[in-house]
């Protein structure tokens, strides 16, 4: 629901339009009908709005903003909203519910109503909060600035920050008091450098809170509401009429531009309007950070001086040398609209005068060059803004149906089209011709043609916009214009399609190198899940949704796929899991379930695009749509060998939590309370490098305690950049992420490969719940867990590096007795005091500056966060003196809990050291190994049923010539079946046509033999009985009925011809011959 008028009003009619509206009241409040109609109010409620939380002085965590706001010589790039009716700027404000008169010293913000507003205890109240460069949005707030500041007649705003409090209540509402209601708004606009808030009132029903002394059922008297802004300088501040009086309800009726119900305020002074002093090259901001390979997302591009006289800006990614263009908004901002392009990664983006514009010397006094790091992530990565409808009949000749969602876009002309991907350029085509919609069209439908020679597609849908620069519209092939997109498809024909395109991509297979030895699969679904280090869930899968069934595009009835973490020699493998948990066999999903030739998010080939054309496609050819051709099943299962469990070795787990409780690759449990940085793991070549840093733990009053938490961790190694994770406090957030020193915006950050390394950024909604890095040639990950007082750690290590690992975390060799191995490689021995661990074992892994990994502020070092001196407090020392509440809280099963709580005095740090060593000990145990039997082998002419794939489950062979009883084998112990071959024999199958044409030559043509051989013969003994011979006695005739039936199954017979027919069986006339003989000597 988006509440307000989303429509721009005609700037000269406003008053008017007022006149009009004012008139719509309530006859049960009829005393409030005055007020700023709420079609007046900005919209609110949007897709993109958020809302505070539902408390009682509550509000939002520090909010970053894509600008710069000046106001009064103070520039800022946060805020922070109250449910107490005030936006402050340089501190959170949401604990004040008692208004203060202004002006405060040091305190920066803008208060519409500051009260105390109570959304918790009185129902139905809201704060949405949210920024806007949507194109109508900024156009209005134009509008109004020069409506109502007829002095900055040119004024283009080009950011917009709208709050609104919608039917709040207060605090120790009563009877009557709790229908009591206020509806007002704060928007804040600026063009860059001039600077405006406005306020709208459209309900004022009640003026102060019980505990500012007000009347509880009429809301009304004591310290009434404050109105206004303050600076932090404390000498700029303006209170708006009757504000802290009990004349503040009639802000509804007041105005101060000609607008009852409406009050605008200039935050900065004409002297602070001059053109800004350019920022330094390296400030150059620009948001969002990073962009779909996609393209058609827009980019803000800010702290930057543009030349007054140049519209046009020049944009590179400069190791692709791929350009594009941006347009001017203001002196220090800029937008663009990304490309397409067909990489990922990071890419340094610059930002130059176009060199096809002539402007004169720049009046910022420097050339214009500048430059920042993006990053490129896979579409895949994220769900489609297009809705495909029914997905499974989008098939060529077909009408189909998409949708998306009508707040995407702001213009009043949009246009589809149906794009083809040529991979030999590569580049999205144009295939259908261009359908114009208008603007609040949320879906469209087209006869679905394709061209022949594309077999990968995709919806674009883009708004048009004209180009006031260019004074024409753009085309849409330029991308200038927002585009939102589809998921990727393949051009479905019919089964004759389909083999000719099979038939094509096994002649390309067969030019390729063979696949390498494939990587075997997680035996079971616990195990593919907390592998991390290797595998990850598949993309093509949907498990965005609530249902507990996720939705896998090419494979049906699965509960999970998953893919490798990191290419294999640039290609990939596919592990399904049914709902038992095991493996599901690649015959029932149709291909899906084998070995990949490319990995979707490769270097070496385009991302996901080269997966799909010849991994998924080849599957859905070869196999799904041609499910009854057993020869194309065989060629596609010849070229992509089905995944198997066989050889796979689970991952090891270790832990570091709290108050650092530590758990070590081979389970030894130890607790060290060091201060400084310290080799957390290492291999002995140092490809693969963890260091952490601890400081001292505070309580809840901000003390210093005699514990130590983690603080800080990065990664890195030979060939590889560092990634540093650290513990900050900012709002809502408890994490910050530097790559190389650079610090990396949370916001907007998609999955990032950085050489070697792979970065995630794991969400609850708005807030980082975990950022996980992953050693990609290692198999070794970490996963950081923040939280406000310090950093929780998960590592996931394959067995690829058994037995070459050093640190903290022990060696990584099967066994725990000698983990405390000091960095000089003394085992200390198998178990250690508390002291002993703190004194001898961990400080002989404190780094040096030379080893340090770290990025640190200007003139410091690892010296300056190393204190080997702090003496902690010891577990050993603790034991028996916890008090009753720590043991009610923590349990006495949850030494680390009591540990930490007894410390720190900090009931949080000890609640989240329980749970993340609870959810260790289930990695623990979901990470042990699993036996699985491997899927049992095809059997020539049988047919095969099996009831699983755990110890003394069957399978059954049945002979497909033979009725005997079925061959059965067990799957045994250690992961194998109990014979290795079943013999059946071959069926004698029906004649085909052809066969039987074939069978009827050869047997006419051995029938004809026999007559011949039998003429022969006949005149052979003619000829004989005519030559004179000694008369003999002639033999008794024979009895015919004693010849012998004809052997049609007689098995030489058989086997000579099936030589000349192999694919059937046969039928020959019985020859008829004079002498029976002549026949036993045939046959």
């Amino acid at each position: 629901m988006m509440v307000g008028n989303g429509h721009r009003p005609m700037c000269p009619g406003i008053v008017v339009l007022l006149s009009g509206i004012s008139l719509l009241c309530f006859a049960d409040h009829w005393s409030f009908c005055s007020g700023l109609h709420i079609d007046y109010f900005y919209p609110f409620n949007t897709s993109t709005d958020q809302t505070t939380e539902k408390k009682d002085d509550g509000g939002s965590k520090q909010i970053n903003i894509s600008t710069t706001f000046h106001f009064f010589n103070k520039a800022y790039n946060t805020v922070y909203v109250s449910n107490n009716g005030i936006i402050s700027f340089n501190k959170e404000f949401s604990d004040r519910y008692q208004p203060v008169s202004f002006p405060i010293n040091g305190t920066a913000l803008v208060a519409p109503f500051w009260a105390d507003v109570d959304i918790e205890k009185v129902p139905g109240g809201h704060v949405w909060y949210g920024e806007s460069t949507r194109m109508d949005i900024l156009e209005r707030a134009s509008c109004d600035i020069r409506t109502h500041h007829p002095e900055y007649p040119n004024f283009q705003a080009t950011w917009v920050f709208v709050c609104t409090w919608y039917r709040v209540g207060y605090y120790g509402a009563k009877g009557d008091g709790r229908n009591k209601r206020n509806t007002f708004q704060a928007v804040l606009i600026t063009d860059g450098y001039l600077s405006f808030v406005m306020f709208n009132y459209n309900r004022i029903e009640w003026t102060t809170g019980k505990n500012s002394e007000g009347d509880v059922t009429s809301g009304l008297g004591g310290e009434e509401a404050q109105a206004g802004y303050n600076a932090e300088c404390g000498n700029r501040s303006e209170d708006v009429m009757g504000s802290a009086t009990e004349a503040v309800i009639n802000l509804t009726d007041s105005t101060n531009v000609n607008l009852p119900g409406r009050h605008l305020f200039q935050l900065t002074e004409p002297s602070d309007t001059e053109r800004p002093t350019p920022i330094k090259t390296d400030e150059v901001r620009v948001f969002p950070t990073s962009g779909s390979m996609l393209g058609g997302e827009r980019l803000v591009v800010s702290g930057v001086c543009f030349p007054n006289c140049c519209s046009v800006i020049k944009a590179m990614y400069v190791e692709w040398n791929v350009t594009f263009t941006c347009r001017k908004l203001s002196w220090e901002r800029a937008e663009c609209v990304l490309p397409s392009v067909f990489r990922i990664g990071k890419v340094t983006l610059s930002f130059t005068q176009d060199s096809s514009f002539t402007c004169d010397r720049l009046v910022c006094g420097r050339d214009f060059n500048v430059s920042t790091s993006f990053s490129i992530y896979n579409f895949i990565r994220v769900s489609p803004k297009v809705e495909r409808v029914d997905p499974q009949n989008w098939q060529l000749n077909r009408t189909v149906q998409f949708k998306w969602n009508a707040t995407e876009f702001t213009n009043n002309r949009t246009a589809v089209a149906v794009l083809g991907y040529n991979s030999s350029i590569p580049a999205w085509e144009v295939l259908k011709g261009l359908h114009f919609t208008k603007s609040e069209s949320t879906s469209a439908q087209m006869n679905l043609t394709i061209p022949p020679g594309y077999s990968t597609c995709i919806i674009r849908v883009a708004e048009l916009l004209p180009n006031k620069s260019f004074g024409r519209l753009i085309r849409l092939q330029d991308y200038a214009a927002k585009a939102i997109w589809s998921d990727i498809f393949p051009v479905s024909h019919d089964p004759d399609f389909s083999r000719q395109w099979c038939d094509r991509w096994i002649e390309r297979e067969q030019s390729l190198k063979k696949l390498p030895p494939s990587q075997p699969c997680p035996t079971i679904y616990n195990l593919a899940k907390n592998d991390i280090a290797h595998f990850q869930m598949d993309p093509f899968c949907d498990y965005s949704a609530k249902s507990s069934n996720p939705t896998c595009s090419y494979a049906n009835k699965v509960r999970a796929c998953f893919r490798l973490v990191s290419p294999l020699e640039g290609g990939d493998q596919v592990c399904c899991y049914g709902n038992n948990g095991d493996l599901m066999s690649a015959d029932d999903l149709f291909g899906w379930g084998t070995q990949q030739r490319y990995h979707f998010e490769s270097s070496d080939s385009v991302p996901t695009l080269e997966n799909f054309e010849e991994d998924i496609l080849p599957a859905l050819h070869c196999r799904y749509f041609n499910q009854g051709d057993r020869d194309l099943r065989q060629s596609y299962d010849s070229f992509r060998p089905k995944s198997t469990t066989k050889g796979y070795l689970p991952p090891k787990p270790a832990q570091c939590a709290g108050d650092p409780h530590l758990v070590t690759l081979d389970g030894k449990k130890y607790t060290f309370n060091g201060v400084g940085e310290f080799i957390f793991i290492q291999d002995r070549e140092k490809k693969c490098v963890i260091q952490i840093r601890t400081t001292q733990a505070k309580d809840i009053d901000n003390n210093k305690q005699n514990a130590s938490i983690i603080d800080a961790v990065v990664m890195g190694g030979e060939g590889k950049k560092q990634i540093q994770v650290q513990r900050i406090s900012q709002g809502n957030q408890h994490v910050g992420v530097l790559v190389e020193g650079v610090k990396l915006d949370l916001g907007s950050a998609q999955d990032l490969h950085i050489s070697g390394l792979s970065l995630s950024v794991r969400r609850q909604g708005t807030e980082v719940s975990s950022v996980l890095v992953v050693f990609d040639k290692e198999g070794l990950s970490v996963e950081i867990e923040p939280t406000p007082y310090l950093l929780n750690v998960l590592l996931i290590v394959g067995s690829k590096l058994k037995g070459k690992l050093e640190g903290l975390l022990g060696n990584f060799n099967g066994k725990a007795d000698d983990d405390f191995k000091t960095s000089n490689g003394t085992v200390l021995g198998s178990e250690l005091s508390d002291q002993d661990i703190h004194e001898k074992f961990g400080p002989s892994w404190a780094i040096t500056q030379e080893e340090s990994l770290f990025t640190y502020p200007e003139g410091m070092g690892t010296a300056n966060f190393t204190d080997l001196s702090f003496k902690p407090y010891y577990l050993d020392d603790l034991k028996g003196q916890f008090s009753e509440d720590i043991i009610k809280f923590c349990g006495l099963e949850s030494p680390e809990c009591l540990f930490d709580y007894q410390t720190t005095r900090n009931e949080e740090i000890a609640s989240q050291t329980k749970k993340f060593v609870k959810f260790f000990e289930n990695i623990v145990n979901e990470t042990q190994p699993v036996t699985r039997c491997d899927f049992p082998p095809d059997m020539e002419n049988a047919t095969k049923n099996f009831t699983g794939l755990k110890e003394n489950d069957v399978v059954e062979y049945t002979c497909l010539n033979d009725t005997g009883e079925p061959h059965v084998l067990t799957c045994l112990a250690n992961g194998s079946w109990s014979s290795d071959e079943v013999v059946c024999r071959r069926k004698v199958q029906e004649t085909t046509e052809e066969g039987l044409s074939e069978m009827i030559i050869a047997v006419v043509s051995a029938a004809g033999a026999v007559v011949l051989i039998s003429i022969i013969t006949v005149v052979c003994v003619i000829l004989c009985r005519r030559k004179p011979k000694r008369r003999r006695e002639q033999p008794e005739p024979m009895d015919l009925t004693e010849i012998p039936p004809f052997n049609m199954f007689n098995k030489a017979f058989l086997q000579q011809l099936q030589k000349i027919t192999e694919d059937g069986s046969f039928k020959i006339p019985r020859p008829f011959l004079e002498d029976p003989k002549l026949y036993e000597e045939y046959f």
